[in-house]
């Protein structure tokens, strides 16, 4: 099994497994990469290019090889990835408590294959995966971001009938500095990394409901402020306002 991205046969490069979810066919390890920034990263893994080549002039597609194929054939078969097609890939369930540089290397392989920036600098990960994308907004999430999904119904042509298509999930992505999601210059350059106090990461509370009356019991951690993480990684804190009813009682 793979362990803090390591296999018996070695280690795992987050940005290269990122890469392959995003943008890879598992089956055969093979990757179509158009930018310099994806093809050195797959080439200093052990990737080899293969004949056909891109507009530019230089290799579409590359191929694991050697090491590389074999340990990444091992983390595919560890993580119950095989066979996976577009539609049903997801982010391991280690990745998720990994190390933040690990977390981070392993969102940009993902963002710099299967994620946009538009002409306002707002970032996007799109993918026909719910699993995949529920993944990303994870991983945001754990590295201080703030991230929505939507579902979008998608269609093709074929023998000029407007045909059903896969339904597609498109995550937006806030981050302190949305230029920490990619490795790719092209997408890194249209980033707004702006900082405007940061009401862009705040969350809001949208309604309250009474849903009756329980016994509760309030939680204080050992730390400066208090402070710790709920669900979706909300930092809160339920102490100061019962401590001081509980010096006026």
């Amino acid at each position: 099994f793979t362990v803090n991205g390591r296999t018996a046969s070695g280690p795992v490069d987050p940005y290269v497994a990122g890469v392959l979810l995003g943008d890879g066919n598992i089956e055969s390890l093979t990757v179509t990469a158009c930018d310099d920034e994806v093809r050195e990263a797959l080439a200093a893994a052990g990737f080899r290019p293969h004949s056909e080549l891109h507009t530019d002039g230089k290799p579409k597609s590359w191929g694991a090889s050697g090491t590389c194929r074999r340990v990444l054939r091992e983390w595919v078969g560890n993580h119950d990835l095989t066979g996976k097609h577009s539609w049903n890939k997801f982010v391991p369930p280690y990745v998720l408590t990994a190390s933040l540089e690990y977390r981070l290397s392993f969102l940009q392989g993902l963002m710099d294959t299967d994620g946009t920036v538009d002409e306002r600098g707002r970032c996007y990960f799109t993918s026909t995966s719910e699993a995949l994308a529920e993944g990303v907004r994870h991983i945001v999430r754990s590295l201080g971001g703030k991230a929505s999904s939507r579902e979008r119904v998608t269609s093709y042509t074929h023998g000029g009938e407007k045909l059903a298509g896969r339904p597609s999930w498109t995550v937006r992505i806030w981050m302190r500095k949305t230029s920490v999601l990619f490795r790719i210059a092209r997408k890194k350059a249209r980033c707004t990394d702006s900082w405007n106090g940061g009401h862009e990461l705040t969350r809001e509370i949208v309604s309250i409901e009474k849903v009756g009356r329980e016994e509760a019991r309030c939680i204080r951690v050992d730390s400066p402020h208090s402070l710790y993480l709920t669900d979706d990684f909300i930092v809160t804190h339920n102490t100061y306002a019962l401590i001081g009813d509980a010096a006026i009682r």
